[in-house]
Order: C-alpha cells, then sequence, then structure tokens
C-alpha cells in the first residue's frame, strides 16, 4: 500500500500538479485561480508530509518502490519553494522600490 502511495505521490500528483499551473499560465488564468493554486498545492504538500512521516514510523525498506523517501522529501521541497514563492509574504511596495534603485546603474559605453 505504501509503496503505491509513494508511486502515485511520486509520478502521478505532482506531475498532474505542475501540468496544470502550466495550463493555467498558458492560458492566462494563473493569477484568476491564485486561491484554487493555493489549496491544491497545500493538500498536495500535506499528503506529502504525511507519507514521508508514514514511512519513517514503519521503517519501510529501500527498495519497496520504484520512488525512494528521499525523491518523496525532494518533489517536497520543490512544493514547499513554490509555495513560499508563490504565496508566501511580500515585500511592501516601498521595500520594492528601494531594492530596484539600488540595481538601476547607469550602463557604461563600453
Amino acid at each position: 500500500m505504501h509503496g503505491y502511495l509513494t508511486l502515485r505521490f511520486g509520478s502521478h500528483y505532482v506531475e498532474a500538479f505542475r501540468e496544470k499551473e502550466d495550463m493555467f499560465l498558458i492560458s492566462d488564468q494563473y493569477s484568476a485561480r491564485l486561491d484554487e493554486h493555493r489549496e491544491a498545492l497545500s493538500l498536495l504538500i500535506s499528503r506529502g508530509e504525511t507519507l514521508v512521516f508514514l514511512a519513517g514510523y514503519i521503517r519501510l525498506p529501500k527498495d519497496f518502490s520504484a520512488f525512494s523517501v528521499e525523491d518523496v522529501k525532494a518533489a517536497l521541497a520543490s512544493l514547499h519553494t513554490t509555495f513560499r514563492c508563490q504565496h508566501g509574504p511580500k515585500n511592501h511596495p516601498s521595500v520594492d522600490s528601494q531594492i530596484a534603485k539600488l540595481f538601476d546603474v547607469e550602463k557604461s559605453e563600453d
């Protein structure tokens, strides 16, 4: 059962989520569906974290599935990064303006 869950998490859920993200971006629906993105991403992270916990709790053998627990952890790291970038805290507009000024340098004629 857990090998099947690992396989499903590793190959199906994350891949389907990324394909849906791409579809929303291509169809220019991404911003309008950001709440849906957050919910789906949160659910996927939760399922993955539960799977990692259970795999460690029952100490699955390394060759139990085509995907290792380390594979699932790597997928989770990517999903956590996506969550922080898309739904995490953002700078105040004045901070963004100050940062932009730091990089606004005159181009040399070289």
